[in-house]
């Protein structure tokens, strides 16, 4: 299963709802889980169903505390509550710099909430099944990200809306953009 990149057109569109259990919408979600894991340079943490050309309300994201293969499934998540404030991270002088499967190789500062609450859906016993869960620091961060994109919005959107540094991976070290038009493209 191939991530697009952008400016990919589909990165841009607000992704359907997910309205019942299909076979197809399984496949979907484990042929994501496999790409997702298979991910080395760079590596992913979470992937959306528009990020691999299709425009779903589906995100993956692998499972720290089970182990780096594992992953989790989020139908049709929703943000029904967050935190008041938003940060850049728990340290204030380095701030956690996002990336992205569809951005390959460039990285930056992103405000996110603290925490976040999400309703969402699973696969189960050929239907959907309603949940719901709270999120907090790193997690809540990678949800948000991934929601952004089932929006059609990229991390790179809030570098131009907030005039943030991005970064660019060149041999193994992170340089500075200083030019950073080539952003509206995408």
């Amino acid at each position: 299963m191939k991530i697009i990149v952008a400016p990919h057109q589909t990165l841009r569109k607000v992704a359907k709802p997910v309205l019942k259990f299909e076979k197809r919408i399984e496949k979907l979600i484990t042929n994501m889980g496999q790409a997702l894991n298979s991910c080395k340079e760079p590596k992913g943490i979470g992937l959306a169903a528009p990020q691999v050309n299709k425009s779903l309300q589906i995100i993956v994201m692998k499972d720290k505390k089970s182990g780096s293969s594992k992953v989790k499934h989020f139908i049709n998540p929703k943000i029904i509550n967050t935190s008041k404030d938003t940060t850049f991270g728990p340290d204030k002088k380095h701030p956690i710099l996002e990336g992205c499967l569809s951005s390959p190789f460039l990285y930056g500062p992103v405000p996110r909430y603290s925490w976040i609450e999400i309703e969402y859906e699973i696969l189960g016993d050929n239907k959907l099944i309603k949940k719901q869960k709270k999120l907090s620091d790193f997690d809540s961060r990678v949800m948000e990200h991934e929601i952004d994109h089932l929006k059609g919005i990229l991390f790179t959107d809030y570098t131009l809306k907030y005039d943030l540094p991005i970064y660019e991976e060149i041999n193994d070290r992170l340089v500075e953009l200083e030019d950073k038009s080539r952003l509206e493209s995408y």
